[in-house]
């Protein structure tokens, strides 16, 4: 009887879920709607979600994949390798693959897709967000990408608050050494690494 009762759940959730995707227009993403994109947060995808546009691929099923702990959906900004075009995106799934982080993305207006590793976005825009995906890597203990990691440097003294926020009693980070050891890693790109694209941004990190 239990099983039963889960099955039905399972079908009434599916059909929400269903319902909740043919309301959304794909070819509609814009900066106020693409918080309600449908997506797939926390788990591994399935053909289901596929179908139902939550996700782009199939990670379900597999050994070699494995949930991540982000918060999805979240806007970023890739580049077209063929046409050099800089695409603001809304990803809608991720999974680790091989210590990898790969994504499933939706494009703005035209509801286009692909998939791109996350060290191959070129921007996260949000602050707030950039830092949850950088506090996220670092307690799965994956690698944070340069870009990631760039931009947890702060523009201003708010952002610089957030930042140093994750060293308070009352954060989930306070017992790790997070703001620490991504300060050190930002100013190991700019003098072990001579990383150029890390100097001014170390300056400023300084600054504060």
């Amino acid at each position: 009887m239990k099983c039963i009762l889960n099955l039905v759940i399972l079908a009434i959730i599916g059909s929400i879920s269903a319902q909740e995707c043919e309301l959304y227009d794909l070819k509609s993403i814009n900066l106020a709607n693409w918080k309600s994109i449908p997506h797939v947060k926390g788990r591994l995808a399935t053909k289901a979600d596929v179908e139902n546009d939550r996700a782009i691929y199939v990670s379900a099923g597999t050994r070699k994949n494995s949930a991540v702990n982000l918060e999805i959906p979240f806007l970023a900004c890739i580049i077209d390798a063929r046409t050099e075009s800089r695409d603001t995106v809304v990803v809608i799934q991720a999974d680790k693959t091989n210590g990898e982080i790969c994504t499933g993305f939706r494009i703005f207006h035209d509801g286009g897709y692909g998939t791109a590793l996350l060290k191959d976005f070129d921007v996260i825009i949000s602050y707030e967000q950039n830092l949850n995906i950088a506090s996220s890597l670092y307690l799965e203990k994956s690698e944070i990408p340069k870009a990631v990691l760039k931009k947890l440097v702060p523009e201003d003294n708010m952002e610089f608050g957030m930042y140093y926020s994750t060293t308070w009693p009352d954060h989930k980070l306070a017992h790790t050494d997070f703001f620490y050891e991504t300060t050190r890693l930002i100013f190991e790109q700019t003098i072990t690494q001579k990383n150029d694209e890390f100097y001014l941004p170390s300056l400023k990190l300084i600054s504060f």
